[in-house]
């Protein structure tokens, strides 16, 4: 609600290094994904095929943004209001299903991908948004674990997830010692191809 926005205006926030546009991009919540979001030149747009992508309902605006962030070369973040959301509580981007993970994790994984190619990121970078991302990633277990279905349904999801190349990203980011740490440990059972472990440890750590 408008009446609930502070009046104490920011200063613009300018961006002109490729690393720090993705740091901002990858360890945010999803702040800097929508295009409505954004006013940028149409020279940005390359005609990239978007066509592989058709099934993606969820991160497609992600997806779009890419060729704006690789073909920017100057990013300004400013304290203004140019697009008024109506929030929904029923619409898609609000229903968010677990099993719709592929909508969610296919968009970073591209995005990180660009990073690769790019080379724009240190080592440091790469274990703080891991770090960032690792959280999510494991909120999506536990909606999995709770689903109101069977067990070997539940498994059968995590299996799918564990041939995914995002979830691959962080079984290889293991080298950050990150996945044996608290809840991160779910995911290196995953790894281990120990999914009814997995399930069980996420059903007593939200029960205690």
């Amino acid at each position: 609600p408008f009446d609930k926005l502070s009046t104490t205006k920011k200063e613009d926030r300018v961006i002109e290094e490729k690393r720090e546009l993705f740091r901002t991009v990858l360890n945010s919540n999803a702040e800097y994904n929508s295009l409505c979001r954004k006013a940028c030149k149409a020279t940005l747009f390359d005609n990239r095929d978007y066509s592989k992508y058709y099934n993606i309902r969820q991160g497609e605006d992600l997806l779009r943004s890419l060729e704006i962030f690789e073909n920017t070369k100057k990013t300004v973040i400013i304290d203004e209001i140019l697009y008024n959301y109506s929030y929904n509580p029923n619409s898609i981007s609000h229903n968010y299903k677990p099993q719709d993970y592929e909508h969610i994790f296919t968009p970073i994984e591209e995005t990180f991908k660009l990073v690769d190619r790019l080379s724009v990121f240190t080592k440091d970078d790469f274990a703080f948004s891991y770090n960032c991302r690792l959280k999510i990633l494991v909120e999506n277990l536990q909606g999995i674990a709770f689903l109101k279905t069977t067990i070997s349904k539940k498994v059968e999801l995590l299996k799918i997830i564990k041939k995914h190349d995002y979830y691959k990203r962080f079984a290889n980011a293991d080298k950050y010692g990150l996945l044996k740490k608290g809840k991160h440990l779910l995911l290196f059972k995953m790894h281990k191809n120990n999914f009814l472990y997995t399930i069980s440890i996420i059903v007593i750590i939200n029960i205690i």
